[in-house]
């Protein structure tokens, strides 16, 4: 019973600590959304200068920075994942997954 009770406090609080280490991430929309509304409230006061939105202008190379990198990490996984699933393939001699099925 204490193990069990045990057990159930560790998933309760690893799940409670995934949870809060999901909640950390800033969602990229939201922060294109707030810079959008900062440059909005700019433009109608008739500020239209380079030097009036150097900030946002930062923020948005940041943002794209950013995505850039989030896009290198996925295509990084997806080539790994590729390769190690070419390579279970040549291990376990399949090649063709639907050909192979048939034959079993």
């Amino acid at each position: 019973m204490k193990l069990l009770l045990s057990a159930l406090i560790a998933i309760y609080l690893a799940c409670g600590f995934a949870a809060s280490a999901q909640t950390v991430t800033n969602d990229p929309t939201d922060e294109l959304k707030s810079l959008i509304k900062s440059i909005e409230a700019k433009i109608e006061p008739g500020k239209n200068t380079e030097a009036d939105f150097a900030e946002e202008l930062k923020t948005f190379d940041h943002l794209i920075t950013v995505a850039e990198k989030e896009v290198k990490a996925s295509e990084d996984r997806a080539k790994d994942a590729s390769l190690a699933l070419s390579s279970f393939r040549s291990r376990q001699s399949v090649f063709d997954p639907d050909r192979q099925a048939t034959f079993q």
